[in-house]
């Protein structure tokens, strides 16, 4: 025969052992939740809902135009941050500046000393003054909006010969004629949709002044791709670059957003909350009916609210008790209902002991006592009462 030795020491194992099986179960549902949420984030989409980014695939997006562009080998690098753009940007690389509102003056300036060549759609007045001061070409928009009809190049451009024709619904550019340095492509009612200016060393400007041609909805249109591919891809890298800018939601484009996301993982942690529940509620097992471990004998009973009573000084309730209950007992022992009337319980206890009715009567149905000695000597006589009444 062995003997177990029981130490403190062994015990606080156990308890620590009990404590971490206790929580193994909502370790597990944190460590599912946190690794479907990373999952989650790796699988969505990096999508943006911002007109004309290279990650839009909605109907305003540029995303079109940035696959094929990566399938000739172009390296396009989205940047919307200034001065990651100006930093990403080089010589020998190419620019495309799109949609830029707030772009200042100083700003325009600095992108144009990177020595890229530069690609302007949809520019604005600060970034088109920065290039005529910077190649004296003087141009100028018409400022007011055109429409999208097919239009011809009618120059010699090669981007423009290879597109033949494009569509446009920007505000057109004009220039001094006899700029030898200048080319004016897809003339409109009044001004280009296209001018290139090249610098003094070299560089490039091409503006366009609209966007809307190269986007996912219009890039296959007419000659679009042919002269967005001509132009952005003709050499270097491309640094897309599209300054800060409010997106604009795009519901065509079908990308998962971060509330989408969110929800997904919340609907996720609220499943893992239900099944915890469920599996701690199996735990505890069926409820289990057992009788109680003391039995307490109605004369105990009896005796504690007696004495209840007593402390409380409350003589007419224990009376008012001691007179229903003895009331009840006869009851039954004479064959009486439980709802028979006073006259009724009395005419039969009267007739049973031979007492009298009214004495009965004063007996059960009486005032309280008014001490605790009236309070016993009812008790005495309404036990003497039933004694004399036999079963």
């Amino acid at each position: 025969m062995s003997t177990t030795i029981v130490t403190a020491d062994s015990t606080a194992t156990q308890d620590w052992v009990r404590r971490g099986k206790a929580i193994q179960f909502p370790l597990l549902i944190v460590a599912i939740i946190v690794t479907t949420a990373y999952l989650f984030s790796l699988a969505a989409p990096d999508q943006s809902s911002v007109r004309f980014a290279p990650n839009n695939a909605g109907s305003p997006g540029g995303r079109a135009l940035a696959q094929v562009l990566g399938s000739r080998g172009v390296d396009v690098q989205y940047e919307d941050v200034f001065t990651k753009a100006l930093r990403a940007t080089g010589p020998a690389d190419t620019l495309l500046i799109a949609n830029d509102p707030g772009l200042t003056l100083e700003r325009a300036t600095q992108l144009i000393e990177s020595g890229a060549n530069i690609v302007a759609a949809n520019p604005r007045s600060e970034l088109v003054a920065a290039i005529s001061e910077a190649t004296g070409a003087n141009l100028t928009q018409t400022g007011s909006p055109l429409d999208d009809s097919p239009v011809a190049a009618e120059c010699s451009l090669p981007a423009a010969v290879a597109a033949g024709t494009i569509t446009s619904n920007g505000a057109g550019f004009t220039a001094p004629e006899g700029e030898a340095a200048t080319t004016l492509c897809f003339p409109a009612a009044i001004g280009h949709h296209l001018v290139q200016v090249t610098g003094l060393n070299g560089q490039s400007f091409t503006l366009i002044d609209s966007t809307d041609q190269w986007t996912n909805a219009k890039i296959t249109t007419e000659g679009n791709a042919a002269l967005a591919i001509h132009l952005l891809g003709g050499a270097g890298d491309l640094v897309w670059y599209i300054p800060e800018i409010e997106p604009i939601p795009d519901l065509d484009s079908g990308a998962v957003s971060t509330p989408s996301l969110v929800m997904m993982i919340g609907a996720l942690a609220l499943a893992a909350v239900v099944a915890a529940m469920l599996s701690f509620g199996r735990r505890l097992g069926p409820v289990v009916s057992e009788d109680l471990p003391v039995v307490v004998k109605a004369s105990e009973s009896t005796l504690g609210r007696a004495r209840l009573y007593r402390s409380a000084g409350a003589r007419g309730r224990a009376a008012a008790a001691l007179r229903a209950g003895s009331a009840a007992r006869i009851s039954r022992r004479l064959g009486l209902p439980t709802s028979a009337t006073p006259e009724a319980f009395t005419s039969a206890a009267a007739r049973a002991t031979g007492r009298s009715e009214l004495q009965l009567h004063t007996l059960f149905y009486g005032p309280p006592p008014a001490d605790d000695g009236e309070l016993t000597a009812l008790a005495l006589q309404v036990q003497k009462l039933e004694s004399e009444i036999s079963v």
